[in-house]
């Protein structure tokens, strides 16, 4: 059994959803369209939830983070962000997991959707727990994006586990770090990720990660996706509030400046300049 620092609804959801926007955008530059569902949270403090037909059975369920399409294809991403990986000491291996309760849900969104659901972590800290550390864990925690999808995570579960947080107890499932890697490495490095979308400790930052006192050379339009990037970078360095500490006036600059660059690749698109 774990114990976990105590941390508010609001405070996880905001810690969790940089994680969230991380994983959208390393979809997104591998062409998926992203739909938000972890931006429609209830007032009362829930997560989004999906309301299936009477005559399926299931009722209410926990919706997954996002939808993601390209072309034909479909799938649910549920994406976390974790603080660092969990030593299993008896196995001397990393583990990292998710709420039974929402896994189990999710496998019923799965079951009633019938099509893919895939369950992602991002780490972007290497600093084990002083508990892992203690236990003999070694000296440095992976980083970078891991993950699967549901229904070839259900078959490789190792274990089930419950930590205590806010004088509960919150049951677990658990995965091996090898069943969440692609031939032995993670999905994306944090090195990747962080080039496309920056992690921060300052909610601003966090929401314009790229403002710089020079601004850079507009890069030529091309195929190539750091140079696409690098532009994404400076259309938004346009949007820059004079009031940097004011978060409502960040997003709106950002929102606008995702608008712009969304026009400039319709543009290229139009022109054959981007794939």
């Amino acid at each position: 059994m774990m114990n976990a620092s105590p941390r508010t609804f609001t405070q996880s959801l905001s810690w969790g959803q940089v994680g969230e926007t991380a994983i959208a955008c390393w979809l997104r530059c591998r062409g998926w369209t992203i739909l938000p569902v972890y931006e429609k949270v209830i007032d009362t403090g829930k997560g989004p939830r999906m309301y299936t037909a009477y005559k399926s059975g299931y009722g209410e369920l926990i919706a997954p983070d996002m939808l993601a399409m390209k072309g034909p294809q479909i799938k649910w991403v549920e994406g976390k962000r974790k603080a660092h990986f969990t030593w299993r000491w008896t196995q001397g291996v990393w583990q990292d997991g998710i709420d039974k309760r929402h896994y189990q849900h999710y496998l019923h969104v799965r079951e009633h959707m019938k099509i893919p659901l895939w369950i992602l972590f991002f780490h972007d800290n290497d600093q084990p727990s002083a508990d892992d550390l203690a236990n003999g864990s070694p000296p440095t925690s992976p980083t970078g994006l891991y993950g699967g999808e549901i229904d070839h995570l259900k078959d490789m579960v190792d274990h089930e586990d419950k930590y205590e947080a806010r004088g509960r107890s919150y049951p677990m499932v658990y995965w091996n770090i090898n069943v969440l890697q692609l031939n032995g490495r993670p999905l994306a490095t944090l090195e990747e990720i962080m080039r496309l979308n920056p992690v921060s400790q300052s909610p601003i930052e966090k929401v314009f990660h790229q403002q710089k006192k020079s601004r850079p050379i507009v890069p030529t339009h091309s195929d190539n996706i750091s140079q696409s990037l690098t532009e994404i970078e400076y259309v938004r360095s346009l949007y820059n509030p004079d009031d940097n500490t004011n978060e409502d006036a960040c997003i709106t600059g950002i929102e606008k400046a995702d608008e712009e660059f969304e026009q400039r690749r319709l543009d290229d698109l139009i022109n054959g300049d981007y794939e």
